[in-house]
């Protein structure tokens, strides 16, 4: 009997198994159907040129979303945390929508630019940090901000 031939069948089966049993890895949710979705990564910094965000992507290109462009601001949390990320700002743009993790470098500097630029509603962006449960914070709309009172 050859072992060589068994262990490295053995370890094929063990790289099928693992690659069909291992968790799959999820985007985080909040687009519409049909519309593609900018994940921002950690390795990058996003910021503001003007009226503008930008996002710098490989071989020098760069993402970049006009605040004018900009149709909705939500907070949005999951029950996955803490050791997973579990907080979102979710830039609906008209062609796509950014995904921001609360771990990214920029995450405040973004929130905070927003905030300069556009009435968000303060108060719900402070539930939805306080949130552990699946949900969905809206913190400006182009329709009109939310209903409640901004801050």
């Amino acid at each position: 009997m050859d072992w060589g031939w068994m262990a490295a069948g053995a370890a094929l089966v063990a790289v099928f198994l693992w690659a069909r049993l291992r968790p799959a890895r999820r985007q985080p949710r909040g687009w519409r159907p049909g519309e593609s979705a900018l994940v921002v990564g950690p390795e990058a910094r996003i910021g503001f040129a003007g009226e503008a965000l930008v996002y710098p992507r490989g071989a020098g290109s760069q993402a970049v979303g006009l605040l004018s462009r900009l149709e909705a601001v939500t907070l949005r949390t999951t029950d996955q945390g803490p050791f997973v990320e579990d907080v979102f700002l979710l830039l609906d743009f008209d062609d796509r929508t950014w995904v921001v993790p609360s771990a990214h470098q920029d995450f405040m500097t973004v929130y905070d630019g927003l905030g300069e630029r556009l009435p968000l509603n303060h108060q719900r962006f402070i539930e939805g940090m306080a949130s552990a449960e699946n949900n969905s914070f809206l913190l400006w709309g182009r329709t009109g901000p939310p209903d409640e009172e901004e801050e």
